[in-house]
């Protein structure tokens, strides 16, 4: 019994390093963000990765991308990510703001989503490629996402594709 509970206990552990090392990866995360906690909600079947900054003393100003001086973290924010297996998706993550001399108090950029956006990149490139198969009412109903929402995505997508013009 010991031996079973420990190979099995062994296995998640392992399987839960390699989805990490994968959400790591695809989200693009490199210093100063990190991983803080990756924890599955199996009543309501919700993955919830908790990503934290670790270093705060060289932040870029969003709008001129000088470094400045570390002011304070927003309030926890949430973007829908690429569901894992049956589990619906979410990372969480206090996004630090930075005093610029020039723009004044700003949230720097995330390297997982646009701004304003509260999906990842990844999973609004899905959306897109569901939107060239299917309706918008579909897409809506298969993904679990809100029409208003994926016209956002769409719009973001639009504006993309006209800056690189």
């Amino acid at each position: 019994m010991v031996v079973i509970l420990w190979t099995f206990t062994k296995l998640n552990w392992e399987r839960m390093q390699k989805n990490q090392a994968g959400v790591h990866k695809s989200l693009g995360l490199s210093s100063p963000w990190e991983i803080l906690k990756d924890a599955y909600d199996d009543a309501n079947q919700l993955r919830r990765v908790t990503i934290t900054c670790t270093d705060t003393s060289a932040l870029e100003c969003p709008m001129c991308e000088k470094r400045c001086p570390f002011y304070d973290l927003c309030t926890p924010r949430i973007w829908r990510h690429l569901d894992t297996y049956k589990y619906r998706t979410e990372l969480t993550a206090q996004v630090p703001r930075v005093h610029c001399p020039e723009h004044g108090v700003r949230t720097i950029l995330v390297p997982w989503a646009l701004p304003s956006s509260r999906f990842t990149r990844d999973f609004e490139d899905y959306v897109l490629g569901w939107l060239q198969e299917a309706s918008i009412l579909a897409v809506s109903r298969q993904l679990d996402v809100g029409w208003k929402a994926i016209s956002r995505i769409m719009g973001r997508a639009v504006e993309r594709g006209f800056e690189r013009r």
